[in-house]
């Protein structure tokens, strides 16, 4: 799928035709983070928005190929490092985990 000038690989589920336009779907916790995205087949920078503490778990909202509503969600790990607002983070997500949807 197009995304822009970038091309994003996704699980085609409910597209009618190539060519028309797609949703994409990709659940939060299926989004990898910094070096654990290196292997993953799509792989994108992001700038990171604003986080959101949910106990377990933080939210983290990025600005990620002209998305504004991009989440990932993060486990709250004692200790583990934590992205910063304004910070441009290296995002990722295997082809399986995104579903191409028809927009209608």
């Amino acid at each position: 799928m197009r995304v822009g000038d970038a091309v994003v690989v996704a699980l085609p589920v409910a597209v009618s035709r190539p060519g028309e336009r797609t949703t994409l779907s990709l659940r939060p916790e299926r989004v990898l983070l910094g070096p654990e995205a290196e292997g993953a087949d799509n792989r994108f920078e992001g700038t990171v928005r604003e986080l959101v503490y949910h106990g377990d778990h933080l939210r983290v909202h990025l600005s990620v190929l002209g998305n504004e509503a991009f989440v990932l969600k993060l486990p709250n790990r004692p200790g583990a490092a934590r992205p910063v607002p304004g910070e441009r983070l290296r995002v990722g997500w295997r082809a399986v985990d995104c579903r191409a949807l028809d927009a209608g």
